[in-house]
């Protein structure tokens, strides 16, 4: 973990000085766009060797930070855009707010001794409001508010990332394009690296506060952000990755690549790789987000029957409820989600309410009895299907492609949390010996089963077949 958090920045021995630093920017005269360009690039290289790279390394200071931001803000070329986003990442490895230290080498040491460390007068590229410390920059100065991300620019920076996304098949991709996509990917980072430790810390005190303050939550609880909307933009980012995925998948590699080049400037093919990678990456990081949002509900409704929230906390939607709603009622977003959300907890538990929906009450009672467990929960799901009566209700109200798409589905993520939870290795004998597992597997066969019955002429999905050829394979015992 990064220790300079606290350290002045000057003494430094054989590294450029803050003041040298940012005459690099700051210098007068009329310059051309190369001689800038190549400032700047010298202004980040620099930084980096200063506070990265020198043996001596001291902690950036604020102007060093605004300025690097300001550099990923602009993204008016593709080397500074790239270059100040991944020293930004690298700051934040070398000199995060909030993190738990080493225990130190004593095997006696208990982990809940460890303090949470939360550097409060460190930087961030973020500024909610909530506190007037948060407009004071070193010294007590004030900051500039306008340059950094409050709860709405953080929603616009979102829609205007899931817009690029879906204008990518009929407008140019350039290096602005780029530049929302690191920039919200860095923005996601440090939520998330704010988030981590004080979750951790969470498991081990159930003290309320420490995430009560995360900037999650902070950001969350504005009132100058529209919550669902939010979502939806983040729902919208993953839908559409995985739509450019699954378009990818169904052309041959010379069709994939007319596509590339019509969306990219002729001759980019830099811009081209780089687009290709982060656009996968925001993905990604937009997935994370919504799982952070999850266990954050999580806690906080653990909170609240613990008796330690107030009013003050404020109330919203649970994000699984607006997520279901969503699908509930834009069910071409459906396939495109359950592929590209592939956390299999939170996946397992969004399906299963999305189920609840169209479900009799009897399986939302077994659904949230007191005894009910993730794998009974699953098991009440697949014994209610077995059901003829009820199984036609179901269909009726989804169609019978999303019903095998969310089992199959559903049987993926029961999978992978046997997997995981239980530290199961990929061993089919092992998996095998779980009765539960068992279970489960073969009533998905007879559900299938129960589904050709009430539409005969049923075909089952690529998907479904896999699954209920792993179902088969489990439960035989033959592997």
């Amino acid at each position: 973990m990064g220790s300079g958090r606290g350290s002045d920045g000057g003494g430094r021995k054989g590294s450029l000085s803050e003041e040298n630093l940012m005459a690099m920017l700051e210098s007068s005269g009329c310059k051309d766009v190369r001689d800038l360009h190549e400032d700047r690039l010298s202004f980040l290289e620099g930084v980096r060797s200063a506070t990265i790279i020198h043996r001596n390394r001291s902690t950036p200071t604020w102007k060093m930070y605004d300025a690097v931001f300001q550099i990923l803000k602009d993204g008016s070329c593709l080397e500074l855009t790239m270059a100040s986003y991944k020293l930004l990442v690298d700051l934040e490895k070398c000199y995060p707010r909030v993190y738990l230290p080493s225990s130190g080498t004593s095997a006696s040491t208990s982990s809940n001794s460890v303090d949470l460390v939360i550097v409060s007068e460190a930087w961030s590229p973020f500024n909610f409001g909530s506190k007037q410390l948060d407009l004071l920059g070193e010294e007590g100065r004030p900051r500039d508010a306008t340059k950094y991300i409050d709860p709405m620019s953080f929603f616009s920076l979102t829609q205007s990332v899931a817009q690029e996304l879906s204008e990518m098949d009929v407008c140019e991709v350039r290096s602005k394009t780029l530049s929302r996509f690191l920039l919200l990917n860095y923005l996601i980072i440090v939520l998330e690296v704010d988030f981590l430790p004080r979750y951790k810390k969470y498991k081990e005190t159930l003290d309320w506060d420490l995430l009560k303050e995360c900037l999650i939550n902070l950001l969350l609880g504005s009132r100058r952000i529209n919550f669902k909307n939010l979502i939806r933009e983040c729902l919208s980012i993953i839908s559409k990755i995985s739509y450019h995925h699954g378009k990818l998948n169904h052309v041959d590699r010379n069709a994939s690549q007319d596509v590339s080049h019509m969306l990219i400037p002729d001759g980019d093919t830099h811009l081209q790789t780089a687009i290709a990678e982060y656009k996968d990456e925001v993905c990604t990081l937009a997935k994370k987000f919504l799982i952070f949002i999850m266990e954050l509900d999580n806690v906080k409704k653990e909170a609240d029957m613990n008796g330690l929230t107030t009013r003050t906390d404020g109330s919203r939607l649970p994000l699984v409820e607006i997520i279901v709603d969503e699908l509930t009622y834009n069910k071409e977003l459906v396939p495109l989600f359950l592929e590209g959300f592939t956390d299999p907890k939170w996946k397992l538990e969004i399906i299963l309410q999305y189920f609840w929906k169209y479900c009799t009450k009897s399986l939302v009672r077994t659904r949230r009895s007191n005894n009910s467990t993730e794998d009974g929960t699953l098991t009440g799901l697949l014994q209610y299907f077995l059901n003829g009566t009820s199984t036609k209700t179901v269909i009726k109200k989804l169609s019978m492609e999303i019903v095998q798409l969310l089992l199959a589905h559903a049987f993926q993520a029961f999978l992978s949390i046997q997997i995981f939870a239980k530290q199961f290795t990929f061993s089919c004998k092992k998996m095998g010996l779980c009765g539960s597992l068992v279970e489960i597997c073969k009533n998905l066969q007879l559900v299938f089963a129960s589904l050709k019955k009430v539409d005969e002429k049923m075909e089952i999905i690529p998907f479904a077949k896999e699954a209920l050829f792993t179902a088969a394979v489990l439960s035989s015992g033959k592997c």
